[in-house]
């Protein structure tokens, strides 16, 4: 792939190194939650979805986490100029078009192959790399050089972040029971923009082969990505009824007050956070109950179950001997 290096007069020369935490696992497990609520954190700034800056952004102009449409939010319009000179500049158009190249999935496989083989991405996909280290250093600055939460979930996309050469990560793999993301696929999320919209693309159909087969395979994978670049597994219904040792372990330290006080008055619906993608969360209430328990139809959550029961099983005992989560596998 030939991509012509976008123009960086307006993005900053580059600095110190870029952290980023990178949330990876399947779709409706909870991810935006999780972002959410580790953007608390000091230091850190969550972003939401940052592949899908053209799509849902530049182009479909949807709402941003802060209320505001993509072109008028004052986050991503600085974003954009510092990286690219605007929303509608040949550098823009050239990073889109590198990042829609990347969801072919002839290039999905081979820069998964090359992680899996090596550790890191060849040579030739550092067009890739001109292209999204303008976006994120900007993201960076704009954030004032906190810490990026980066919850979209794709892998290949993640790898790739994670393999350029200024970049610090930590992926966050979490795991969703999945009885609870079948059951949540077939519902309509309300989404920033204030529509409710199903997975399936208004078919609420139980599609259990698929979500199982997908979720086992994003899950799998993620391994791979913890044991190259290192990083956490979490379960989330752990986490929804204790967060504290996932934050403790991302922050290195006790949690900011910040966070603690979130989680003590269950929830603040003022967090203002510049999220792109993802369901609308207004507000930072943790919700244990599970409710594929009670709202899954038998014959599905039976099928379910049978499809998925050994990974659930070795998901839940990993986590249980690691204490409530997996530790990073740091290279």
């Amino acid at each position: 792939m030939t991509v012509t290096p976008p123009d960086t007069t307006h993005a900053s020369p580059p600095g110190d190194r870029l952290r980023v935490i990178y949330i990876a696992s399947h779709s409706r497990s909870g991810s935006t939650l999780v972002g959410s609520l580790i953007g608390t954190l000091t230091d850190c700034c969550y972003v939401g979805e940052v592949w899908a800056a053209w799509t849902d952004g530049v182009h479909a102009n949807r709402n941003c986490g802060c209320g505001k449409r993509f072109r008028d939010c004052p986050f991503w319009t600085a974003v954009f100029d510092r990286a690219f000179g605007g929303f509608d500049t040949p550098a823009s158009r050239h990073a889109e078009r590198a990042i829609a190249h990347l969801q072919s999935p002839r290039e999905a496989l081979r820069l998964w192959l090359s992680i899996r083989r090596s550790g890191r991405i060849a040579t030739e996909t550092d067009a890739y790399h001109r292209v999204l280290r303008p976006l994120y250093r900007a993201i960076c600055d704009v954030c004032g050089g906190r810490v990026i939460v980066d919850s979209s979930k794709l892998l290949r996309y993640g790898a790739l972040i994670a393999s350029m050469p200024d970049v610090d990560i930590r992926f966050v793999n979490v795991v969703r029971d999945v009885r609870g993301v079948v059951l949540s696929r077939a519902r309509p999320a309300l989404m920033r923009d204030g529509d409710l919209r199903h997975a399936t693309y208004g078919n609420p159909r139980y599609r259990i082969v698929r979500v199982v087969f997908r979720w086992v395979a994003r899950n799998e994978l993620s391994t791979g990505l913890l044991e190259v670049f290192g990083g956490l597994r979490i379960l989330y219904e752990e986490f929804v009824r204790d967060p504290r040792p996932a934050l403790v372990a991302l922050a290195g330290a006790d949690p900011a007050t910040h966070a603690m006080r979130q989680l003590e008055v269950g929830g603040d619906s003022a967090v203002l956070q510049h999220q792109l993608g993802g369901n609308w969360v207004r507000g930072l209430k943790l919700e244990p109950r599970q409710a594929w328990r009670e709202e899954l139809p038998t014959v599905v959550r039976l099928a379910t179950t049978a499809l998925a029961w050994p990974f659930l099983r070795r998901y839940r005992f990993e986590n249980r001997r690691a204490g409530g989560l997996l530790p990073d596998r740091g290279r």
